[in-house]
């Protein structure tokens, strides 16, 4: 099978931006511009699949309130499991501080 179209992988770039813009609460995005699996791993076949068009959408599409962390590794990597943990850790905080806030 082959790969997505430039303007394929746009249009899910666009996707995703679009639900992350009607996520309640507080949301952000974790970037790993190293690879979205370990099929893009060295001696893979999907190795060197330019993906830019999606992840482009990804950092255009969603609203300015919405925190974007890019990582120059693989997905599947602990450093991006670790930035996606404390964005995660960030976010929770915040949606705590706005229940209270709400409560109060």
């Amino acid at each position: 099978m082959p790969p997505a179209t430039a303007d394929e992988m746009r249009r899910l770039g666009e996707y995703v931006a679009d639900h992350v813009n009607r996520a309640t609460g507080p949301v952000a995005v974790g970037i790993p511009t190293d690879g979205l699996d370990n099929y893009f791993r060295s001696g893979s076949q999907w190795h060197g699949i330019d993906v830019t068009p999606l992840l482009d959408a990804l950092r255009a599409g969603p609203d300015p309130s919405v925190e974007i962390v890019d990582r120059h590794t693989n997905i599947d990597d602990p450093e991006f499991a670790d930035a996606v943990h404390e964005l995660f850790m960030k976010q929770w905080a915040r949606r705590s501080e706005l229940t209270a806030a709400a409560a109060g």
